[in-house]
């Protein structure tokens, strides 16, 4: 019985962790479009799928914060509150409804680093659930 529960808790940490970057590179590659001066932009018809995903990160982050150990959780949070705090900036500085364009490309630079977090912690923390050195 507690080896399926080990079982069964790795498949949830694999999950999360699956999840979070699925809807991480979703966020970082998703652009309506690319300014001359390299600015990345999404207009109104790409928003609504974009700010799903975002939702979509966070749910799997709080999962991986459920499931995985308290060593791979830090960094991780530290970088999610970073994220966190420029999609409030997106939000308060533009009116959505009234903006065909806004600017996300300080918020990809921090979703990159958040999934370069991830990755790492999942590889260290999936080897030490699977016991692999």
């Amino acid at each position: 019985m507690r080896n399926q529960h080990k079982i069964w808790v790795r498949d949830r940490k694999s999950e999360a962790y699956s999840n979070a970057l699925k809807h991480l590179f979703r966020l970082t590659n998703k652009r309506s479009s690319i300014l001359a001066n390299g600015q990345a932009v999404l207009n109104q018809g790409h928003q609504k799928e974009w700010f799903d995903d975002y939702i979509s990160t966070i749910e799997a982050l709080s999962a991986i914060s459920i499931y995985s150990r308290h060593e791979f959780i830090e960094n991780i949070a530290s970088h999610a509150v970073n994220l966190r705090t420029e999609m409030e900036k997106i939000i308060s500085g533009n009116k959505l409804d009234e903006s065909p364009l806004f600017d996300v490309s300080k918020f990809i630079e921090l979703a990159e680093e958040l999934e370069d977090e991830v990755t790492l912690a999942a590889v260290r923390d999936l080897r030490l659930t699977n016991g692999s050195s």
